[in-house]
């Protein structure tokens, strides 16, 4: 059946919500202690020793030929104590050396009065020099290197190892910025030189007429009409320049009427030109803390039909969903204190929300699991009463922390993805009441019961696979062949339906292999249930997760610079990579046995990209492929690239490898992520 046409505004969402919202407003505790962020004084380090020494010298003379002082050089701790069950390549240890000693001083005889300090000052310069040389053959002999570490954190200056272990201070105090400047240099490596050279193309733009104050415009096509009106919208995640913003911004990335294409980026959404996310002003602020919440990872809701909502995972703890002009009133649960998220992705139907977190209390690495529900008969395919766990099209009205899965050996999990053995569909579900046994019997095939979760950690070079199927299928038996009575009323209790973990630990997943890299993964993905890891050396690479014990890489292809950020397109055929620090954007077909790199987009005004994503076609007819890119510089920027065609027939295909440039729009901060999708009409 067609979906119904609400008439709402945008903003602000609707308040009070329905008496079947029953999310918890307040944080819960731990049962254990909470960190310290506070980091103490770290015991001075050599080169401190010699800088303090030399600051304790007498002034230096303002002249030509003056010594420097600045010798700062990082040592490079390896790692060296893990043992894994896949190994890709092993580190080798470093060869050891002999530490050359230093000769002894030679009493140098008294200079003439008059030139006793520029005497003086040559002899601090050949010491300061001798010392700098010692120090850095001491490092090279030890397996090191002068320049910014690979092996740790990107370039830190506080590396996030020592001697092959996590430093638990450094591990504190690094939680302690996530979503900060700080945190995104240390999570997505230095930013590139820029695109250079090639400047893509930009149409004229035409202003469609009756816009109703909002300046929508469009670059294909002659307005002769604007019946259907079409809309791509979603979230902007950047750094705010203020940092009691949260940092989430809604923006549009394309609009559609029957005869008009135009993908300008603006803030707002369908009607609407807000800079701010209204649905963080609403319930979804509720268990958020004001200017401790920064944004660190967002996904969007996947799935065969609409992707309504995305998932925000903030830095004091909180996972809100926030949605579209058709789609809003999310949801929001706050995890323990001391466990701070890094990253965050949905399962392919929408089932669940699975969150990377940094345990500051105990130092380990965990993955929060919150089950998330549709609101009923809101679009087709959700189902005619709130059930979580199932899926749907990622209208969410209900979210509950089910508990959390330890990883074994990584304590600073960056990046997850999960795939499972169904990715969803657009089949209406509006009438489908599970308490009727023959609509039970007619959707139990229609469910995930096995699937995967990769957990990647950038500082200690590790992948971890999770076996999910014990929560899918423990899930898919107790709607499907178990007493409905079960789940027909939701609530937030440990032994409401869905149970906790503590409750339930039959349903928590468990976790199989692992996996040692020779270089920092940056990125992860899941496309058709194939996962792609993406590292610093610009190497992407396939894997087959089909069994969590017996992970085994496929196949290889190599870009020029780091992969910051891997994401699906919309048709599910191609890997979109986006690489910081060559500046670009790259299509990889997506096939699993022979992967390859079918198109790049450089551009002159692509400054710093850290996250590209894919727009679905719009929702009023009009088919076109634009890409959203998130650019550190401090702009989202568009382009179009593909076949297109217009709802009234007229053609706007591009040639392979042609591309059109739709602009920009900058926030008031610096961009990370988008995810963008159709707006319900």
């Amino acid at each position: 059946m067609p979906d119904r046409m609400p008439e709402h505004d945008e903003y602000p969402p609707q308040w009070p919500p329905p008496p079947w919202h029953a999310e918890p407003t307040t944080r819960p505790q731990s049962s254990s202690p909470a960190a310290e962020f506070e980091v103490a004084a770290q015991p001075e380090s050599e080169d401190e020793e010699w800088s303090r020494r030399f600051e304790a010298m007498p002034p230096m003379p303002s002249q030509s030929g003056a010594p420097d002082d600045n010798s700062d050089v990082g040592i490079d701790p390896r790692l060296s104590d893990r043992t894994p069950v896949v190994i890709e390549h092993a580190p080798q240890p470093a060869p050891t050396a002999p530490v050359p000693a230093a000769e002894p001083a030679r009493k140098a005889p008294a200079p003439p009065p008059t030139h006793a300090r520029a005497v003086r000052m040559t002899i601090y310069g050949i010491g300061g020099a001798i010392v700098v040389g010692l120090l850095a053959a001491i490092i090279v002999m030890a397996g090191g290197r002068l320049g910014p570490n690979s092996d740790d954190d990107t370039g830190s200056a506080n590396p996030l190892l020592s001697n092959g272990k996590i430093d638990k201070k450094q591990y504190a105090k690094l939680a302690a910025s996530a979503g900060s400047a700080e945190w995104m240099k240390w999570r997505y490596g230095a930013a590139g030189k820029g695109s250079g050279g090639t400047t893509v193309k930009e149409p004229k733009t035409k202003k469609l007429p009756g816009s109703g104050g909002i300046k929508h415009v469009y670059q294909e096509g002659d307005g002769s009409s604007a019946a259907h009106p079409g809309n791509v919208q979603g979230q902007l995640g950047f750094v705010p320049d203020d940092a009691s913003k949260s940092g989430v911004g809604h923006v549009t990335t394309m609009e559609t009427t029957d005869s008009t294409l135009g993908f300008t980026p603006r803030p707002g959404g369908r009607f609407t030109a807000d800079t701010e996310e209204p649905d963080l002003t609403g319930k979804g602020a509720k268990c958020m803390s004001g200017a401790s919440d920064h944004l660190v990872a967002a996904d969007r809701a996947h799935g065969k039909g609409f992707a309504a909502q995305s998932v925000l995972a903030f830095s004091s703890g909180a996972v809100v969903t926030t949605g579209i002009s058709g789609a809003q009133k999310g949801t929001c649960v706050s995890l323990p204190d001391g466990n701070v998220p890094t990253s965050v992705t949905l399962t392919p139907s929408n089932e669940f929300a699975l969150v990377t977190v940094w345990d500051t209390a105990l130092v380990r690495g965990r993955v929060a699991v919150i089950a998330m529900g549709d609101s009923p008969g809101n679009y087709a395919s959700s189902w005619a009463k709130v059930y979580p766990g199932l899926p749907g099209p990622g209208d969410f009205s209900f979210s509950k922390l089910l508990g959390f899965v330890d990883l074994k050996d990584i304590k600073a999990p960056t990046a997850i993805a999960a795939g499972t053995d169904y990715a969803g569909s657009n089949d209406t579900r509006a009438a489908a009441n599970l308490a009727d046994a023959g609509t039970r019997s007619k959707f139990s095939g229609d469910v995930a019961k096995q699937g995967y979760a990769v957990v990647a950690s950038l500082a200690e070079k590790r992948l971890e696979w999770i076996d999910l199927s014990p929560l899918l299928s423990g899930f898919q038996k107790a709607y499907f062949s178990g007493d409905s009575s079960a789940f027909a009323s939701p609530g937030t209790g440990a032994k409401d339906w869905p149970p906790t973990f503590a409750t339930k630990p039959a349903f928590v997943p468990t976790v199989g292999a692992d996996t040692t890299l020779d270089e920092q993964p940056m990125s992860v993905a899941d496309v058709n249930r194939t996962a792609y890891v993406a590292d610093a050396a610009g190497t992407v690479a396939s894997y087959d997760a089909a069994d969590v014990d017996k992970v085994s890489r496929v196949s290889t292809t190599r870009l020029k610079g780091a992969v910051t950020c891997l994401q699906s397109t919309s048709d599910g055929k191609q890997v979109l990579a986006t690489s910081r620090s060559d500046s670009s954007v790259s299509w990889i077909s997506a096939s699993a046995k022979a992967m390859k790199v079918t198109q790049t987009l450089r551009d002159s005004r692509l400054v710093d990209p850290i996250c590209a994503t894919d727009s679905p076609a719009s929702a009023s007819g009009t088919a076109a492929h634009v890409v959203s890119v998130a650019d550190y510089s401090g702009a989202l920027r568009t382009y179009r690239y593909g076949k297109g065609v217009l709802a009234n027939g007229t053609n706007v295909d591009l040639k392979a490898g042609q591309y059109e440039y739709g602009g920009d729009y900058s926030p008031a901060g610096k961009p990370f992520v988008v995810t963008v999708t159709a707006d319900k009409l």
